[in-house]
């Protein structure tokens, strides 16, 4: 027995990546939304698995384009920023502090709070959201070279894509 859903004219602007976990369903209608991931031309037809198909990709390189980024943050956060970027990060004040005592050297320090966003903050959310609220805390920290690298390599990154 094959089922149907209709999402038409909705808004939806993204589809999770676990829509493809839907195994009974086998047409969807995503008509009238201004969808971008995926994007309407991999919906047209309604049939879910070249929309499963492409969310499972777009999740992979996110995920890879996200673990890249944060190899990168360690060079780029000044030692007088460090306590500042971690409170950005929400990371509890204890923590903080036990981190800027820390003898270890800084490289590792950020590496352990960026560990520790992962865990606590980014784990609820898909790579490209968890990207974007990495982008924003970068901003809100005033590392603005490090948030400008990250946004010309995802503009490249989609450029080669094209």
């Amino acid at each position: 027995m094959s089922s149907r859903c209709s999402l038409s004219g909705n808004e939806l602007t993204s589809l999770p990546t676990n829509f493809g976990q839907l195994k009974s369903l086998k047409e969807i209608d995503l008509n009238e939304n201004p969808l971008v991931r995926p994007p309407k031309i991999v919906c047209e037809g309604g049939t879910l698995t070249p929309i499963e198909q492409y969310l499972k990709y777009a999740h992979a390189k996110d995920k890879k384009f996200l673990e890249k980024v944060l190899q990168l943050i360690p060079n780029h956060v000044p030692e007088e920023d460090f306590g500042y970027f971690c409170a950005k990060l929400h990371l509890p004040s204890s923590d903080i502090t036990a981190l800027e005592k820390s003898r270890i050297e800084l490289k590792q320090k950020i590496k352990e709070a960026l560990h520790w966003w992962e865990n606590n903050r980014a784990s609820t959310l898909e790579p490209a959201e968890a990207l974007e609220e990495l982008i924003r805390t970068l901003y809100k920290a005033d590392l603005f070279e490090i948030t400008s690298i990250i946004k010309s390599l995802r503009v490249y990154e989609h450029a080669v894509k094209l």
